[in-house]
């Protein structure tokens, strides 16, 4: 695996990261299998990643990566640390593929702006938002899923051009007046009888509905 340095920063109104801060991310140790870090700070960072991520928990605050290639995760087993990621926000940018679909990542927001298919799961409810630097999900034409154990609440425009969008959620599927969808082929799972509603009743964009 690529060698790469991790940094905790802080970000200024613009979004444009700044110094890094007291609580810079602190690097547990690179296994075989991928990265694992810890992290109280405010923003905590991987930038140009090319790996397997074995844990990440960066607590109530922001993890953000920037990558270029393919950034994946371990199952959970009894021969590895779990691989989930924990984090208030997550926000995923780059050209990368991210196939970040271990069942126990537990992350409220989620935003993204990547030129490359995005898989994500979720153990619970999940909203798409915002952060200082990127408001939504946008793909550049490329697929996007999205899996919960809950809800899925998108408070932000999703837009994946000429791509597929795929829900699948236990719980409700809402969406913000304000916040539109554009895909190609949009496929909508609810998995619970009593998940809840699928109300998505934003400015959509949709050839297709499954």
């Amino acid at each position: 695996q690529e060698t790469v340095t991790l940094t905790a920063l802080t970000r200024d109104a613009s979004g444009q990261p700044g110094d890094p801060g007291p609580d810079a991310g602190q690097f547990d140790g690179e296994s075989p299998s991928g990265l694992r870090l810890n992290s109280t700070a405010a923003i905590l960072e991987l930038t140009d990643l090319d790996c397997d991520l074995t844990a990440i928990d960066a607590g109530p605050s922001i993890f953000a990566i920037n990558a270029v290639g393919t950034v994946t995760q371990a199952s959970p087993s009894s021969a590895q640390t779990n691989s989930r990621i924990l984090a208030g926000t997550a926000e995923l940018t780059g050209m990368a593929t991210f196939e970040l679909v271990n069942p126990d990542n537990d992350v409220e927001i989620l935003a993204a702006q990547n030129s490359g298919p995005i898989t994500f799961r979720d153990v619970d409810n999940l909203t798409i938002g915002s952060t200082s630097a990127v408001s939504g999900i946008t793909t550049n034409n490329q697929n996007l899923m999205l899996l919960t154990g809950g809800s899925q609440n998108l408070q932000q425009s999703i837009n994946a051009g000429t791509a597929d969008v795929t829900l699948i959620a236990s719980g409700a599927l809402t969406q913000s007046l304000t916040a539109g969808l554009a895909a190609s082929r949009l496929a909508v799972f609810q998995q619970e009888i009593s998940g809840g509603d699928v109300l998505l009743m934003g400015p959509n964009d949709v050839n297709t509905l499954a």
